[in-house]
């Protein structure tokens, strides 16, 4: 057995985490070819699908840097997980609304790195300027707070009740 820091695990982690969020783009993307393909939809060629998968595969990986500083805040304790997954979803939500402040919510600049026309159709313009500084900013943050682990992740102890004996009679 070879002892590995504990920042090395979780960075060698968040790494697979990654090269899973771009396989399972590729994954998508495949399958969304394939269904294009049966049901017959027009335009379905090479430069649509590598277009696809670029926006797919940016997009995911702009998600996965937002996300980030959850994670690392709530990997390393055992007791508060449930709640870094619960912050995550409401997270990743409130990047389905439409504004112009979204343009420094990282979970909408994600999105708005690759297309910067969404929400076009609700009278909102993006600029990829500040989604660019936003992510930027949230990558960095993330690196700060993965160089600051100390400490390895707590682990949850349960520990049993005593039982009382009670003594006979009154």
């Amino acid at each position: 057995m070879f002892p590995i820091p504990y920042k090395q695990l979780l960075s060698g982690k968040l790494l697979v985490l990654l090269l899973l969020t771009i396989i399972f783009s590729l994954i998508g993307c495949v399958i969304a070819l394939v269904i294009n393909i049966i049901a017959g939809f027009p335009g379905v060629h090479f430069g649509n699908l590598f277009n696809m998968f670029i926006r797919v595969t940016g997009a995911n990986i702009g998600i996965y840097i937002s996300v980030l500083p959850i994670i690392l805040l709530f990997c390393c304790s055992a007791n508060y997980f449930l709640g870094g997954v619960a912050l995550a979803f409401i997270y990743g939500y409130f990047g389905t609304f439409e504004g112009t402040l979204l343009n420094y919510y990282p979970i909408k600049a994600s999105m708005i790195l690759v297309d910067s026309t969404c929400g076009a159709e609700y009278g909102y313009t993006y600029h990829i300027f500040p989604a660019l500084i936003t992510i930027t900013l949230t990558f960095l943050i993330s690196i700060i707070i993965l160089a600051n682990k100390k400490k390895a992740p707590g682990t949850l102890t349960v520990t049993k009740k005593k039982k009382v004996v009670r003594k006979k009679g009154w």
